[in-house]
């Protein structure tokens, strides 16, 4: 019941408010706080703008809340992060976790840590900080 316009190509995705209210807390707040309403619970439907998100982010986002598939990663951490920052951005819980502990796993080493450490910091990822600090202090050096 609402239609998202996503990135400088306006690629149009589809979605269910009541389906992001529990998935994605704050991208409900973002659409009812945009739409026109003539009644209390905002039934109608919507055409919301979301310019400043990649649209490849935005559908990784969408299938995990709506058929649980992973984002492919192709051993790429930009788009982990990306993802990440997007689903803590939305209020995504359940895949900021997942890429929390997918970052975690696949791409923190002692190289990455100091700059994992300040991402997961600004990004309000405690899984995240904790394990980069562990590696961090156990190899400062790399």
């Amino acid at each position: 019941d609402v239609s998202l316009f996503v990135g400088k190509t306006k690629t149009e995705f589809k979605a269910h408010k009541v389906v992001l209210e529990l998935q994605a807390k704050e991208l409900h707040n973002i659409i009812i706080l945009a739409s026109p309403s003539d009644d209390m619970y905002n039934t109608g439907g919507s055409n919301i703008q979301l310019e400043n998100t990649d649209e490849d982010i935005f559908k990784s986002l969408l299938d995990f809340i709506y058929i649980a598939i992973k984002p492919e990663l192709n051993d790429d951490i930009d788009t982990a992060e990306s993802i990440l920052t997007a689903a803590n951005y939305f209020g995504c819980i359940d895949l900021k976790l997942y890429m929390e502990s997918t970052i975690i796993e696949k791409f923190l080493t002692p190289s990455t840590a100091a700059r994992l450490l300040l991402f997961a910091d600004s990004h309000v990822c405690p899984l995240l900080k904790e394990s980069a600090m562990n590696t961090y202090f156990v190899d400062p050096a790399e």
